[in-house]
């Protein structure tokens, strides 16, 4: 799918892949989803963190840090572009929350 949407781009071609976001693809090129009237390709969906019983008593700074965390759909997917291409993901996140324009959203987390 990727391949194909790859080549479609570097030839200024029109193509319709099966897409899903996330995805690092969305993080790569300006894509968009076409109409699904009749909502055959599902619903929106979540992602949630889930953690086991008693993180809270035993490590409340991490359950509040995880209750805080939201990641904007185009900041994790531009992140997850970046992971794809060098494979470098410790890298790629330690440079987004150093990054001046993140200020805000690291700070929320906290």
């Amino acid at each position: 799918m990727t391949a194909a949407l790859a080549d479609a781009v570097k030839h200024k071609n029109w193509v319709v892949i099966t897409g899903w976001t996330p995805h690092w693809m969305f993080g790569k090129w300006q894509l968009k989803y076409l109409a699904d009237p009749k909502g055959v390709f599902g619903e929106e969906e979540t992602i949630h963190a889930i953690v086991r019983k008693g993180l809270a008593k035993d490590k409340p700074e991490v359950a509040a840090f995880l209750a805080k965390y939201k990641l904007p759909m185009a900041d994790l997917q531009t992140l997850m572009a970046a992971n794809q291409a060098n494979g470098k993901p410790y890298k790629n996140a330690k440079a987004f929350l150093a990054d001046p324009r993140n200020k805000d959203l690291v700070a929320s987390w906290f």
